[in-house]
């Protein structure tokens, strides 16, 4: 898990047509109770999980100054060269449905349709 700044997101998303993997980013207010909870309690089997398939990057909003900040904490968002936009869900599932959905967007990467995948 990698804590960047906002401005370094922007130089990520400038080259995500080149990277294989899916470039996740995690909007998160440091005050957010769910967000502590989820990494601590779930961070470790989330990171095993993802590891083979996505750059996970944290941006702790209450140190940036972003244009649109997020509405909710956490706000993930997910992009891939192969996805036709980014993928942006509010809030974070338990890890046994995040990982259901991030299967999903594995698919996706891989070369499945969107309409196959989502069903």
């Amino acid at each position: 898990m990698n804590y960047i700044t906002y401005e370094n997101s922007l130089d990520i998303l400038k080259n995500v047509s080149k990277e294989e993997k899916i470039q996740f980013f995690v909007l998160r207010i440091k005050s957010c109770p769910f967000c502590d909870d989820c990494f601590k309690n779930n961070g470790k089997e989330l990171l095993n999980f993802i590891q083979n398939d996505f750059d996970l990057y944290v941006i702790n909003c209450d140190n940036e100054n972003i244009p649109f900040p997020p509405p909710s904490s956490p706000t993930l968002y997910f992009y891939h060269k192969n996805f036709k936009q980014p993928f942006i869900r509010q809030g974070m599932l338990p890890v046994f449905e995040m990982t259901k959905e991030l299967e999903k967007f594995i698919k996706i990467k891989n070369g499945e349709s969107y309409e196959s995948v989502f069903k």
